[in-house]
């Protein structure tokens, strides 16, 4: 009897240690796999802030051959202007910054042995040109500085984990700026 409670108390310590390494395993295969997708999540964010780079810094500017010098707002969009034009649907369509504003997109790319869906918002702001942490108001006016904000979000999230993967990247931009990028 006595060696029955024993084997049986074996078999139980092996279950739970045979249990707790296969978590364990699993956890840390998770783990890497977020970690996979959020480097992806911040390349993706790097790539499209080196594509916004090549728009026009305004509406404005669009076909502009000369860089618009750092005080020079004649012609900006108001800030509570700034957005999408009707005909801009897709990000290709997109010409100028004022355009991200309130925009998104979505991108796939196989990771691993699945496909991850990630989607790509856009927030654009006026700033401050010589304090891109102070967001300029309505009653403002425009300025020649804009924070850019990316904000890549997974759409599909592991079955189990926390919550979706989130990547922020705020991108400062002023013609100058830009016009050394086209």
């Amino acid at each position: 009897m006595q060696q029955t409670l024993f084997s049986l108390a074996a078999i139980f310590s092996f279950s739970i240690l045979g249990y707790t390494m296969h978590r364990n395993a699993i956890e840390t295969e998770q783990e890497a796999y977020m970690a996979e997708i959020e480097a992806q999540a911040f390349d993706h964010a790097l790539f499209v802030a080196n594509e916004i780079k090549q728009l026009a810094f305004d509406e404005a500017d669009v076909g502009r051959t000369q860089m618009r010098s750092d005080g020079d707002t004649a012609g900006l969009t108001p800030p509570a202007a700034l957005g999408r034009d009707a005909d801009e649907r897709t990000f290709r369509d997109v010409d100028d910054l004022d355009d991200l504003r309130q925009g998104a997109y979505k991108r796939n790319w196989r990771l691993g042995n699945g496909q991850v869906r990630l989607r790509t918002r856009f927030d654009v702001v006026y700033v401050d040109p010589m304090n891109f942490e102070r967001e300029i108001g309505p009653e403002e006016g425009p300025t020649t500085a804009k924070m850019v904000t990316i904000i890549v979000t997974e759409e599909d999230p592991i079955p189990g984990a926390s919550a979706p993967i989130e990547v922020t990247l705020k991108v400062p931009l002023t013609p100058s700026k830009l016009f050394l990028h086209h």
